[in-house]
């Protein structure tokens, strides 16, 4: 791990990560998503219903804030639990995916899924400029979030909304546990922001943050074992016993929910 002498920025370098575990679109492959790979979900089909039941809470809070309803972008779809959910309140909805196939469902008739990188995606792909961004907890799993932020820059509309979710490197939490804290992952995540420093890179492509919260989420209790056997080291042992369907509200204040607006 590597720390910016200047800003505080906290990150992996993006060779040594890619020399260990390989590049991003092979790392994220399905493999990444079923749980046969060194790193990723326990089995995401696992965390499902509580992504579900997220994404119905992260889209009340996005309709709450933006009345203009054009056209939205989602970075890192999944399996398209927001895209569903969202199309039926936007005019235009896109999606980006570099997981090919990791979305089975019938999405509405007015949503696009892109099933490949962000950095491939050109304006002229959209009917028009966004009014909303999201990126749910996937904004660390860039190597570069200023040339991310520099792209979402330039496919945003005027005034256009940008919500994200990420870790908190500076919650109290994350600094007691240091090395062992469940979202220091450097062979998946290559960023871990803190308040300061997502609003910096957010800068870059023109997005002034308004606000930031730590939100509560729906999390699975297999989520919640497979993370802390990966923390003290009691591996798949710690979540195979796990039910499946469990599942509970939860806030450990290390995440940030950041809201912010293009200008």
């Amino acid at each position: 791990m590597c720390a910016c002498g200047a800003c505080g920025f906290v990150f992996a370098p993006a060779g040594a990560v890619i020399a260990t575990r390989g590049p991003d679109d092979v790392f994220y492959s399905l493999d990444y998503f079923d749980g046969r790979a060194d790193s990723g979900y326990a089995a995401y089909t696992d965390t499902l219903g509580a992504l579900e039941r997220n994404a119905a809470h992260l889209l009340d809070a996005v309709l709450a804030a933006r009345s203009a309803r054009g056209c939205l972008l989602e970075v890192g779809s999944g399996a398209g639990q927001f895209l569903e959910r969202a199309g039926p309140h936007f005019t235009r909805v896109y999606g980006v995916e570099i997981c090919a196939g990791i979305c089975t469902r019938a999405l509405p008739s007015n949503v696009t899924l892109f099933e490949r990188r962000l950095e491939t995606i050109l304006p002229s792909e959209m009917t028009a400029p966004a009014d909303v961004i999201v990126l749910w907890d996937v904004i660390e799993h860039f190597p570069d979030p200023v040339a991310v932020m520099e792209l979402l820059g330039r496919l945003a509309g005027p005034g256009c909304l940008i919500f994200l979710t990420t870790g908190n490197v500076a919650s109290p939490l994350a600094r007691l546990l240091g090395k062992r804290w469940r979202l220091m992952t450097p062979l998946e995540h290559y960023s871990f922001f803190a308040p300061s420093t997502i609003r910096k890179a957010a800068a870059a492509g023109g997005f002034q943050i308004e606000q930031i919260t730590s939100p509560w989420k729906w999390v699975p209790l297999v989520l919640v074992a497979a993370q802390l056997g990966r923390m003290f080291g009691a591996g798949r042992f710690a979540w195979r016993w796990v039910p499946r369907s469990w599942r509970v509200p939860l806030t450990l204040g290390d995440v940030m929910l950041v809201r912010g607006r293009h200008t």
